[in-house]
């Protein structure tokens, strides 16, 4: 166990970076006009505390997996819920496709190791775009909220040498297909981001004249300052996903559509971090997401998120006993090795 004096010494150096990093929030709030944000104007907005009224649909998805000698099994849930919302108020609620979706059931055979999660996140993200997709289609709700970022992330992508990358190829025209139908129903689709470590913002802060020395902004991400910089109820100036879509490792793989998705921080109540919101659209939509996350995100002084997400990842949630009944099934209609499983 580690001595008394060691615990101290690891209080000291957090206490000192968080002071850092709060007087570096402080000095971001100087800053009258940002480079690289596609908004004039000071960095952090005021966002408007009006009830929203509307329709909001909201989409999360889970996924187990267990690994066996010759194949992997991989069980995916994707839940949506809609509210219906007049001046704050919840007036309505729907789940989609049912109140706790089947689960879908996939193998792949003779995967490496490292491969799994690949598998993992392509299934998982799959039915989720799908869901979105049908939801948009049938509910026209006049915003979707996806649990997490609206394009899949460099750890979801697959060496091109793997036997995954086709099914990458395909979540990749699953999410052009979802991008075509809200663009066709006027539905805004956003993400919410409740965890998020990029640096995107303090890159752009850095080139607005925000300097720090390299301990500070080495050793922090966005939320981290963004934290101290913001106020209860304020967003910063929305900005780019990428400054070079082309370039992206997974934006490239979207063409023109990635030149439309846009973020910006959202920091909805006093004792959580700021989220990340990225939608897809720019400065014309910035305001109507922003209300919108805001109102649904701010009855918890402690906890920001959107209700309507929390009520998604409640339906998608998946019990791990359903793995071990999965796979007993598959072991009594296999015919090959003693215990089903070669």
């Amino acid at each position: 166990m580690p001595a008394l004096d060691e615990f101290e010494s690891i209080a000291r150096e957090i206490r000192s970076i968080e002071e850092k990093r709060s007087s570096f929030g402080e000095k971001a709030r100087e800053i009258a006009e940002g480079n690289g944000f596609l908004e004039s104007g000071p960095l952090f907005k005021k966002v408007k505390e009006r009830g929203f009224s509307g329709r909001i649909g909201a989409v999360d998805g889970g996924v187990l997996a267990s690994e066996f000698h010759a194949f992997d099994l991989v069980l995916v849930r994707a839940a949506g819920v809609v509210f219906d919302y007049e001046n704050g108020k919840l007036r309505g609620y729907e789940f989609f496709p049912e109140r706790f979706p089947d689960y879908g059931r996939k193998i792949k055979q003779c995967l490496e190791s490292y491969e799994l999660n690949w598998f993992k996140d392509i299934e998982r993200l799959k039915a989720e775009v799908i869901c979105c997709r049908k939801m948009i289609e049938e509910k026209k709700p006049r915003m979707l909220l996806m649990d997490g970022s609206v394009v899949p992330q460099r750890a979801d992508q697959p060496a091109q040498d793997s036997q995954l990358y086709a099914d990458y190829n395909g979540l990749i025209y699953e999410y052009n297909l979802l991008f075509e139908e809200a663009k066709r129903s006027e539905t805004i689709l956003a993400g919410v981001i409740k965890d998020c470590r990029s640096k995107s913002w303090i890159s752009l802060a850095e080139k607005s004249g925000l300097k720090e020395a390299e301990e500070v902004l080495g050793r922090s991400n966005d939320t981290t300052i963004l934290y101290y910089a913001m106020k209860r109820g304020e967003r910063t100036s929305c900005f780019k996903y990428a400054s070079e879509a082309r370039e992206h490792p997974i934006l490239k793989d979207f063409g023109e559509k990635a030149r439309e998705i846009s973020c910006f921080y959202l920091k909805a109540v006093e004792f959580d971090r700021p989220t990340r919101v990225e939608f897809v659209g720019g400065s014309e939509v910035v305001e109507e997401v922003a209300e919108a996350a805001l109102d649904l995100s701010r009855h918890n002084k402690s906890y920001a998120y959107p209700a309507v997400l929390i009520e998604a990842d409640l339906r998608a949630t998946m019990n791990p006993r359903s793995l071990k009944f999965f796979s007993g099934k598959c072991s009594q209609k296999s015919a090959s090795g003693p215990e089903g499983f070669p």
